[in-house]
Order: structure tokens, then sequence, then C-alpha cells
């Protein structure tokens, strides 16, 4: 079942979309251009300066070909008429966040989005962090997509006049602001209904009863009444116990070939299981594993999947920013190993945060500590291992073949 919600049964909007770095840079280099146009159909665009000024950093600076490519193409894009308004740089230092770029980023979107309570403000990222922060603004017209489902909100949602249900969900988030601020008999801003009131059916909520008027759950008192108070005159009976069966009996069960016949099948069951369980494990490759690097194994039984904790998602990008100052290996190791460990405990899965966050770890550690040493061998296995669904995928193809591993 879809998680859309059709727009003809609910007001018309505006939809501002605020893009951070990575989102924006993550649209397939085949059609990226246009990519970046269907976004200006679903709605108004703006790129932070935060953003706007790290795409132009790596331009200039960038040491990985492919996304200075990217950010040169972007550049490109924005000089060449789109509809994409840059807006100053934002920042609030009462967002609890010490990347101060992520900060800038989200001060940006909370701008327009208390500027703008009537239109509909999507941040677009893939960070955890971000998207935890935004549910906990306290604004009803915010929420968060990312550039996937952005792809799929233009290619499938938005020809049969759906929304995400992301969305959907911040449409009710702002008729409920409404309707509690005394507009119950108007209509919301944008609305296309026609002009008629907003219901105040079901949807109103109703005031608390009393608590003296609150009756006594029915089951509660059923079992009061069916419960029988014990008199003085009652005795318990003694506990019937089973008769042991006699040695005669024994004898009889032991002498039946039938009983004998089940018997022997049991006991041959019971081996062949035992037998069957001892599958040979098949040896390991170490020249595989990356020293010091957590294998990717699995465990046999994993745990439930669950959301990647957003302290670590920070420390992540905490490490990566780090890295960037001091060239130390070990703070890209250390979140690496851990979101590795969590994986493997999950039976090797992770929520999108989670294996975008490991991803990006192991290509940076690949290619900025392994082969920057001269460890083409150890930097090959270690991207092998990044999946297909990393948003610059396309980074570590061209690297593994330019150079022939």
């Amino acid at each position: 079942m879809s998680n859309t919600f059709r727009n003809n049964e609910s007001p018309k909007r505006r939809h501002l979309l605020v893009f951070d770095t990575s989102a924006l840079l993550s649209a397939n280099e085949r059609d990226r251009v246009q990519v970046w146009r269907n976004n200006e159909t679903l709605g108004e665009c703006y790129v932070p300066g935060a953003t706007y000024a790290e795409i132009s950093l790596l331009v200039r600076n960038s040491q990985m070909p492919r996304e200075q490519a990217k950010a040169k193409e972007f550049l490109n894009f924005v000089t060449n008429g789109c509809r994409y308004q840059i807006q100053p740089l934002e920042d609030n230092r009462q967002i609890p966040i010490d990347n101060q770029k992520d900060r800038q980023i989200i001060a940006c979107a909370y701008k327009l989005s208390a500027e703008n309570p009537d239109a509909v403000v999507i941040l677009v990222t893939y960070d955890i962090t971000l998207q935890a922060l935004v549910k906990q603004s306290g604004l009803p017209n915010f929420c968060t997509l990312t550039a996937r489902k952005l792809g799929v909100w233009f290619h499938e949602d938005y020809k049969r006049d759906t929304v995400p249900l992301e969305i959907h969900d911040t449409y009710r988030r702002m008729q409920s602001q409404h309707r509690s601020k005394g507009l119950s008999g108007g209509t919301l801003p944008g609305d296309n209904t026609g002009g008629r009131p907003i219901s105040s059916g079901s949807d109103t909520p109703r005031s608390p009863r009393p608590i003296n008027e609150v009756p006594e759950p029915q089951l509660l008192k059923q079992v009061k009444q069916q419960t029988p108070e014990p008199s003085r005159d009652y005795h318990p009976l003694p506990e019937s116990r089973p008769n042991p069966p006699s040695p005669s009996n024994i004898l009889k069960i032991l002498t039946n070939p039938i009983a004998i016949g089940a018997i022997v099948t049991i006991i041959v069951s019971l081996c062949l299981f035992s037998f069957t369980k001892r599958e040979p494990t098949p040896p390991s490759n170490p020249s595989s594993q990356v020293p010091g690097i957590v294998s990717d194994k699995a465990v046999v039984n994993p745990e439930r999947l669950r959301e990647t904790p957003p302290e670590l998602i920070t420390e992540i990008e905490t490490a990566v920013l780090r890295f960037q100052r001091t060239k130390d290996p070990l703070t890209l190791k250390r979140p690496l190993n851990i979101l590795q460990e969590l994986k493997n405990k999950q039976g090797g899965k992770l929520d999108e945060a989670g294996e975008q966050s490991l991803s990006r770890l192991k290509h940076k550690y690949a290619i900025e500590v392994l082969a920057t040493s001269g460890q083409l061998a150890e930097a090959a296995s270690l991207l092998r291992q990044i999946p297909q669904t990393y948003s610059d995928i396309g980074s570590v193809r061209d690297w593994l073949v330019k150079h022939n591993r």
C-alpha cells in the first residue's frame, strides 16, 4: 500500500524545498540536471548559504575529481537561469549541534518555516541528526525527505496527484494547529475546497471526563462478581497425583514390537539431526580483510533492526571534520568499527541513515588513508564492501576501474 495522500482531499499548499549538500549532489550522473529541474516542479527550491559555500569549496579544493565535477555542474546549473534561490548564511547557536555547516543549513530551513507558516517547508537531507532536529523543532509545517523519496514523489506520486506520507502528516499538523486556534468555523489558508467550513465533528478535541465519572472497567467488575469468598467451613481437597506405572506395564511396553520400532526411529532421527547440524565452516580469506577494520560478517542470530542512534551519527560527522584537520586515521576507524559492529549484530542490516554513514566512512578511509599510503589492495577490499545504494557509488566504481581492481 502506498504511503501517499491525495492532494484533492486537502488544501493546495506551497512546498518549499531546502537542500543540504549531499542530498543536492546525490543526483544520478546521467541525468543530474534533469533531476534538479524536476525538483522545481515539486516546489520552490532553496539553497542555504552554507550549502552553496560548501559546493563552492568543493570546486576549488576537492581532492576527489568526481565530487569536484558534481559541484561544478551545479554551479553551472545555477548560473544558467534556474529557479533555485540562494539564501544568505544563517546561524542559530541555540540549535544543539556542533557541526557549524549543518547547524547553518537547518537554521536557514527553520527561518523559512517560521516566515512561511502556510507553506510546507521540506528539508531534503540524508542526515539523521538533522531529521531528528526537524521533528523536535515544534513547527507544524516543517518536515524532511531524502533525495531518493523526492525522486519517487516526482516520478510516481506527482503523476497521481499524491504526496509522500511525511507531507501528508504535515498537512494534518497544520490543520490541527488552525483548529486549536479557534478557526473551526473558517477555511484554511490556500484551501481549494470551495470555502466549505472546517468540520468540527470527530476531529474536534473533547473536554476530558471528570475523574469521579469514569466507570470501573466492566471486565474487572465481572471478575469480582464471579470470584466467591472462601467460607470458614471450606477445606481444600488433597491434590490428586497420578499413579506411577507398575513394573508389569513397563515390561509390556518394552516387549511390544510397535513401541520398539518407534523408539528406534526416534534414536535414528536424533543421530541424523545431530550429524547434519555439524556443517563445515568455510575457510576465511585473511587477505580480503583490512587490518584494524571490523569484518562485515553478520552474526548467526541477529538482533532486530533498529534506528541508528542520532548521537552516533553526530559522532561520525564530528570524526570526519576532525580527520580533515588532523589526518589521524583513528578518528575515522573508531566510528567505522562501531557502525560495522552494529550492522553485524543486526544481521548485516542498518537503516538508511546508518548505511549511508558507514559507506561514507569506508569510502573516505579507503581513499584518503589506505590508497594514499600505497595500500591499494586493502583500499579496493574496503570499497567493494560498499552497497550499491550508497549515494556516491559512482565515484567508488570509477576508482576501482581506474586502478584495475
